[in-house]
């Protein structure tokens, strides 16, 4: 029997919204393990900037814009990887909005916005670089669920319908992939501080709800999410698929 290993040295990895916030964090642990991480967004500017960040750890990357809404730019993406490093060992998934209204006002503008990012556009990254991975025999698929996968947040009710949506369509992937030998599974993030819980944590009221709810009573540190991702885009998670791992200091275990 093989030992179970936790390397990543000379894996390929496309992290999608790898520039910033829980992303980024990803991104920097993975190439610190040795992978080859490709941090995935619009602005040329911040990949290039992390791209140099990847490379000071010693491994490769490439500096390539794109939206991943756009289903040909993610072609395009996917097969400049294949070109450069032979095959993807690795997808996460990471890239993510929210909307905060009142329900009875929400906009459908915004409710499309956070349904393309959220929903539409995971899966087609995850339907795009999948097609390497079933043809290549291997992959790690990694999403990026929330609480709101599972808890009713107040105004944000579009952000937990997609990120429930998520969690849905890890499983359907993780099932008729499964024979290809990829596995997909999420990560469900607590409360993090990050671009995306600004407005939570920068209003005292709203921030000490949210200590209340968390029997560990602080907010996460990206750094903390790594570990769960290094987990399943090694070898150690080989029988691991369909499922989601919460990080979240206890927050969905807390009763009243």
């Amino acid at each position: 029997m093989k030992n179970v290993t936790f390397d990543l040295t000379g894996k390929v990895a496309l992290v999608i919204g790898g520039t910033t916030g829980i992303g980024h964090a990803i991104v920097m642990e993975y190439a610190r393990w040795g992978a080859n991480v490709i941090a995935v967004s619009r602005r040329a500017n911040k990949c290039k900037e992390v791209a140099d960040e990847i490379r000071a750890e010693g491994v490769q990357t490439l500096e390539f814009p794109v939206d991943a809404q756009d289903r040909e730019q993610l072609v395009q993406l996917r097969d400049k990887v294949v070109e450069t490093f032979g095959r993807i060992d690795i997808l996460v998934n990471a890239a993510g909005v929210n909307r905060r209204y009142n329900a009875e006002d929400f906009p459908m503008e915004e409710y499309d916005a956070v349904m393309n990012t959220n929903c539409r556009s995971l899966f087609m990254s995850t339907q795009v670089i999948g097609q390497q991975m079933i043809k290549q025999g291997y992959g790690k698929i990694i999403n990026i669920a929330s609480m709101g996968a599972y808890l009713g947040l107040n105004r944000v009710v579009p952000y937990c319908g997609s990120k429930g949506a998520v969690l849905q369509m890890t499983k359907g992937f993780a099932v008729e992939w499964a024979k290809y030998n990829v596995q997909v599974n999420a990560i469900a993030p607590g409360y993090f501080k990050t671009e995306l819980t600004s407005g939570l944590h920068e209003d005292p009221e709203r921030e000490q709800a949210v200590l209340n709810r968390n029997p560990m009573k602080r907010w996460g540190n990206v750094e903390e999410l790594t570990g769960a991702a290094i987990f399943l885009a090694t070898d150690a998670s080989s029988f691991v698929t369909g499922t989601c791992i919460p990080v979240d200091g206890g927050m969905l275990a807390m009763g009243v």
